[in-house]
């Protein structure tokens, strides 16, 4: 979500780099994408920051294979697993020996969130099934929540958002396009709090009114949605 966020290829390895107010360099693995990920202070050198990951490759070679290994070994939903999506606890049905694949919503609450799902696949590799099924189930759901939040915010803030969309991305949160008021927003967003696809939303319409992450672009952050801090903190956390 940082505009100070690139990815540099290290030694064969594509680093993301985030440049922030800290005195010392980190370094950690993306849970969900295995990506190697550097937070360095602002004024530490590219040769220091490609020195440091030089240092390291071994623990990245490692990390990245002990993430392999236990992403190989995921298993498909059963019944009765259950879910997040958003705030929502999904109950899940399965039937991994149908003739096609497809997912249905079986109930949903009084805000029309699904609240128990029946996941029907065919028979072989129903892990990559159910998260291709899953994946349009959460894009309809983030859509559906972010035209929500974006009804709410646009008229307190004075603006209006062109278009959005939700895609995978491996660094960011979301994104947003300034001049065509675009905001892109990160697919994973559907397994956390709405709280935290809030904060996004309202993060990236913010730079409409202030492009950089300037002291004036967080006490415009502040003003909007002034439990921001929580769920900045969270995603801080996370995969990106």
């Amino acid at each position: 979500m940082s505009s100070s966020t690139q990815t540099r290829v290290i030694a064969g390895i594509p680093v993301a780099i985030t440049r922030k107010k800290m005195k010392s360099l980190r370094l950690r693995i993306c849970s969900k994408t295995g990506m190697a990920k550097v937070s360095a202070p602002v004024r530490v050198s590219h040769n220091n920051i490609t020195a440091f990951v030089q240092s390291n490759l071994q623990w990245i070679a490692s990390q990245q294979a002990l993430l392999a290994q236990q992403q190989a070994t995921l298993k498909p939903y059963e019944n009765g697993d259950t879910l997040c999506l958003l705030d929502t606890h999904v109950r899940v049905s399965t039937n991994h020996n149908a003739m096609k694949s497809t997912l249905q919503v079986v109930e949903k609450n009084n805000q029309g969130s699904p609240t128990h799902i029946l996941l029907t696949t065919t028979p072989g590799d129903t892990y990559n099934k159910q998260t291709a099924l899953l994946e349009k189930l959460f894009r309809t759901e983030l859509k559906r929540a972010v035209a929500h939040i974006m009804a709410e915010y646009e008229p307190k803030m004075q603006l209006n958002v062109n278009e959005f969309g939700i895609k995978k991305m491996r660094t960011r949160w979301g994104t947003c396009n300034i001049q065509a008021k675009r905001i892109w927003l990160n697919l994973a967003l559907a397994e956390h709090a709405y709280a935290c696809l809030e904060y996004v939303v309202v993060h990236e319409m913010t730079h409409l009114l202030e492009t950089n992450h300037t002291p004036r672009f967080w006490g415009l952050v502040e003003h909007f949605l002034p439990q921001w801090q929580k769920a900045h903190d969270y995603l801080g956390r996370q995969g990106c």
